[in-house]
């Protein structure tokens, strides 16, 4: 016999609050920037709670994404209307088109939201610092590859040249987040509202997910 799945305990005492999981293949990064996206000082909502379930220990691949998902799924009891996220970067360095489409249609099967970022999530936040429309071809083609340069990627070393710092166990998203809309609107255009294939090209599709927490906490 199978565990009796428990209820998730909701924040804000608001116990019909939407909750959105997100496995994600980083240990920090992503819990950063969405605790920091969804805290009081930025977009915080009652009607929301967001569950970030991070790599521990290197299990960081988007098979192990999807384990950590499929064991909150088997330990808790979810509600209609709640989501569940798996964020997959494309990492030309590690993942083939092959592979993560078999990782999407695993998804489309489980009934999780597949979350696509090329070339990683660090592209995401690039662009709630610039807008990569404006990329010549030079400049594209490196994105997409992001080849370290010492400890740095080239999405991260553009980070800092933007900001000054970046650190990636650690960041300080504050300064970004009020940017979070000219992001998903140069997305949108950069994606042709998303109809471009992520798995070649530069974009995401965590834009959607983005624009569900930012629409959440507007309502009255």
């Amino acid at each position: 016999m199978g565990r009796e799945r428990k209820d998730f305990k909701r924040t804000s005492g608001v116990r019909d609050a939407r909750l959105f999981v997100i496995a994600t293949e980083g240990e920090k990064t992503e819990k950063h920037y969405f605790e920091t996206l969804t805290d009081k000082e930025h977009f915080y909502s009652t009607r929301v709670h967001v569950e970030v379930l991070p790599a521990r220990d290197g299990q960081s691949s988007p098979q192990q994404a999807i384990a950590r998902m499929n064991a909150f799924k088997r330990d808790y009891k979810l509600r209609p209307g709640d989501e569940l996220w798996i964020m997959v970067d494309r990492d030309h360095q590690s993942w083939g088109p092959k592979q993560l489409k078999e990782v999407q249609q695993l998804c489309k099967q489980k009934k999780y939201a597949f979350g696509l970022t090329n070339p990683c999530f660090e592209f995401w936040l690039l662009l709630h610092l610039e807008d990569a429309n404006d990329y010549d071809e030079a400049t594209r083609q490196k994105v997409l590859e992001n080849q370290k340069s010492g400890s740095r990627t080239y999405c991260e070393q553009r980070i800092i040249s933007r900001l000054g710092a970046y650190n990636k166990s650690n960041p300080d998203f504050g300064q970004i987040i009020p940017q979070v809309g000219q992001a998903l609107d140069r997305n949108k255009q950069l994606t042709d509202n998303g109809k471009v294939d992520l798995f070649s090209q530069l974009g995401t599709s965590i834009d959607r997910l983005i624009a569900l927490l930012i629409s959440d906490s507007m309502q009255p």
